[in-house]
């Protein structure tokens, strides 16, 4: 469960909310006492997409708080160039 707990708190289990393919969400896999707690440490027995990925890493820099990413086409300044 303090796994679980943990990949939630950086909702690593949870789509971004971005409309591009792939991405699925991620299912709660069998939980085996002798090997999950070393697989899922590298990667293992969990789907998550690279901005899924970036997005929750991002949270180390913010303190611990997740924003949600978001994609942008162009920027325009005041003078709308």
């Amino acid at each position: 469960e303090r796994m679980y707990e943990t990949l939630d708190r950086f909702e690593l289990r949870e789509r971004t909310g971005i409309e591009l393919g792939g991405e699925l969400g991620t299912k709660r896999p069998e939980w085996n006492e002798r090997y999950s707690p070393f697989s899922l440490s590298f990667g293992h027995e969990i789907q998550v997409t690279p901005l899924r990925v970036a997005s929750s890493f991002a949270a180390f820099a913010n303190g611990g708080y997740v924003v949600t990413p978001r994609l942008v086409s162009r920027i325009i300044d005041a003078e709308g160039r």
